[in-house]
Formats: C-alpha cells, sequence, structure tokens
C-alpha cells in the first residue's frame, strides 16, 4: 500500500505542475481516497505506535532516537544499527534539566525560539 500511496503522490505532484484543474482535482481526490485507506489499515494492524525521532552528532558519529514507543526500540536497530541510543521525551526533559550544557542550551532556547545547534566545535570547548 505504501507503494501506491507514493506513486499516487507523484500523479498528483505531476498534475499540479503540468495538469489542468481537472487532473490536479482527479488526482488529489485520488490521494485522499489514499491516504484515508492508508490510515485504515494502519488503524486495522492493531501495531503500536512506532514514531520516533533520529537525531546524530556530526562530530562524534553518537545516534539517538527519541520516542514514547518501546516496540520502536527493535526497529530502530534494525534500520539504524546497534548503537543508536533509544531515549524517552522525558528523558530528555530530565537530562536537560540536570546537564550544565542543556542549562545552556535551554537559557539561549528561552531567549530565541526555533534556534538551532547545529554544529559542534570541539577545539572550541562546546
Amino acid at each position: 500500500m505504501a507503494t501506491r500511496l507514493h506513486e499516487q503522490r507523484g500523479l498528483f505532484d505531476q498534475a499540479c505542475v503540468t495538469g489542468t484543474a481537472d487532473e490536479v482535482e482527479l488526482q488529489g481526490a485520488a490521494m485522499c481516497r489514499g491516504w484515508a485507506a492508508a490510515v485504515r489499515a494502519m488503524e486495522q494492524s492493531g501495531e503500536p505506535d512506532d514514531a520516533y525521532m533520529l537525531g546524530s552528532d556530526p562530530t562524534t558519529g553518537l545516534k539517538v532516537a527519541v520516542g514514547h514507543s518501546k516496540a520502536s526500540v527493535g526497529r530502530v536497530a534494525e534500520l539504524h544499527g546497534q548503537d543508536v541510543v533509544w531515549v524517552t521525551p522525558d528523558e530528555v526533559a530530565g537530562l536537560m534539566a540536570s546537564v550544565e550544557a542543556f542549562k545552556f542550551a535551554h537559557a539561549v532556547k528561552q531567549h530565541f525560539p526555533g534556534a538551532e545547534m547545529i554544529k559542534r566545535y570541539a577545539s572550541a570547548g562546546s
């Protein structure tokens, strides 16, 4: 089903770029039907929620997955390797509250919402 949905998205995108209004409407309606079918299939599968976010540090190579569902731990290791560290959002909050470096990041993000730490310079002590 995922492949069909991906293909339909391509048809919709193409219709948006080069199609007529009728083609956009036709492919858009098909896209909506595809998403509805995918959601029904996911709901009926009975599988636990397995959403997670993956981040990595370019300097050290450390990979961290953040998510709620322990059901995702095995899948994350399968996809991204055994060295990925799994943490929950509550664990991230606890770390941010207790480590000096995170306290600084918290203060910066309080003053500059949306700010990101995108590169670390080991020679600068960060």
